[in-house]
């Protein structure tokens, strides 16, 4: 079922949104229909305990995400969610399917820090090709 999930979901979102209008009665009522659908199903996954997981502007976190790609992005926390590709699903609160994602990463020559606003570890810098550190000497 979840697969049917994500087709409704990408049905839904593949529709321009100025195309859903009063004067095209036949698709306005086609989406509608869809949306309902989508919002019923996933009040069904969650009355059973299957909860969603779209983490976007998220913290990664390896339990519940799988990065496909790491990019440096501006305006993007390095190491939150930046990209969502497939939502993920939780049971009962053990992940069922990760969503799959892109992380954001700091730009080339940026220096990470730590929550508390310090530069981190070494006088490091990311190599953006590499997403590993370049030791300075």
């Amino acid at each position: 079922l979840l697969e049917v999930a994500d087709i409704l979901e990408k049905a839904t979102q593949s529709v321009p949104k100025e195309e859903v209008k009063e004067d095209n009665p036949h698709l306005k009522n086609l989406y509608d229909g869809l949306v309902m659908t989508e919002m019923q199903i996933q009040k069904v996954f969650t009355k059973h305990g299957l909860i969603k997981l779209s983490p976007e502007g998220q913290k990664f976190d390896p339990y519940e995400h799988e990065a496909l790609f790491h990019a440096p992005l501006e305006g993007k926390e390095p190491g939150t969610v930046a990209i969502v590709t497939k939502v993920g699903y939780k049971l009962h609160g053990r992940t069922l399917r990760p969503a799959l994602v892109g992380v954001a990463k700091a730009p080339y020559g940026v220096r990470p820090r730590s929550a508390d606003g310090v530069w981190s570890g070494h006088s490091s810098v990311w190599d953006v090709n590499e997403g590993y550190p370049v030791w300075d000497h």
